[in-house]
């Protein structure tokens, strides 16, 4: 398999489980329940930062060959980095929402869960979008030569919650995703 689509398919598999953790807390939240603003402020920080640093870079590298190759094919998919600044948009605009309710702001509970919940599914849907259509596409469009340019043109930054060192303000969602992913294994 190419070395790229293993790493990309990994860090979509991380962002699911985080996206998961992300659903529960605001399933709480929903139900007027507490909580823990914590983790939801990590999550988001999270998501706002690894992936525009390291992963979406190695998409939008991968989508520009992709296009260079076959563009009927990209075009199908349409634009990726379109996609990718959208969802940038929306975590931007999450975290403002968040930061509102942390700071006790007049924030209505129906604006946050909708700002929740819309970031949460289109984060989502861009993720299946990829794995379905995108990292097919790549496949069949890209030749081997193709693919060692992109990987000698990519560095990957260490993923500070699933790398080898969990930086630490992301220690505990890191026990959190393994405690949830061993309570469904139950």
């Amino acid at each position: 398999m190419v070395r790229v689509l293993d790493a990309l398919r990994d860090e979509h598999r991380n962002f699911s489980r985080v996206l998961e953790i992300l659903t529960r807390e605001i399933a709480l939240f929903e139900k007027a329940e507490e909580p823990d603003y914590d983790l939801v402020e990590k999550i988001v920080d999270y998501l706002s930062s690894f992936p525009d640093v390291s992963h979406h870079p190695k998409e939008d590298r991968l989508y520009q060959k992709l296009c260079a190759r076959d563009q009927k094919t990209a075009e199908l998919m349409g634009d990726l980095e379109v996609e990718h600044l959208k969802l940038a948009k929306l975590t931007s605009e999450f975290a403002a929402t968040l930061k509102n309710v942390l700071l006790d702001s007049e924030q209505p509970r129906d604006d946050f869960i909708a700002a929740a919940k819309e970031f949460i599914n289109f984060f989502r849907s861009h993720i299946m979008l990829e794995e379905l259509r995108f990292f097919p596409a790549a496949m069949r469009a890209l030749s081997p030569a193709d693919w060692k340019e992109i990987e000698a043109d990519l560095r990957d930054a260490e993923d500070p919650i699933f790398g080898e060192d969990v930086v630490a303000p992301y220690g505990d969602l890191k026990e959190q995703i393994f405690a949830i992913a061993t309570e469904s294994q139950i």
